[in-house]
């Protein structure tokens, strides 16, 4: 339950890396690992195919502004996530699609 857990993401449009920070507010800060992002208003970002906890392409949110960081050196987003963590019930984790049972759905053996 740590907002500030970072997450590692990747802009669909250009596919470069960046980390996602939540802020306490509700939204989250869009950080590129590189000084010349190419970050705009209406991006959206997706978890990265390299991430330990999360699988490839699950929609983080989109970008609602581009700002200069703290120092003035390169360019972060701040994202509005696509749901709302506090107010999220239930969650479903599918560890492995291999082993899928199949039932029949007329209620029979």
């Amino acid at each position: 339950d740590d907002a500030r857990a970072p997450i590692a993401g990747v802009v669909e449009r250009t596919r470069e890396q960046v980390r996602v920070l939540g802020r306490t507010d509700g939204l989250c800060v869009v950080t590129p690992y590189g000084r010349s992002a190419d970050l705009r208003v209406g991006d959206r970002v997706v978890t990265w195919e390299g991430s330990a906890y999360f699988p490839p392409g699950l929609v983080i949110g989109r970008i609602t502004s581009v700002e200069q960081d703290n120092f003035g050196v390169s360019k972060q987003g701040i994202l509005e996530t696509n749901v709302d963590f506090h107010r999220l019930e239930d969650v479903f984790v599918i560890q492995s699609l291999d082993h899928v049972p199949v039932t029949n759905g007329a209620g029979g053996d």
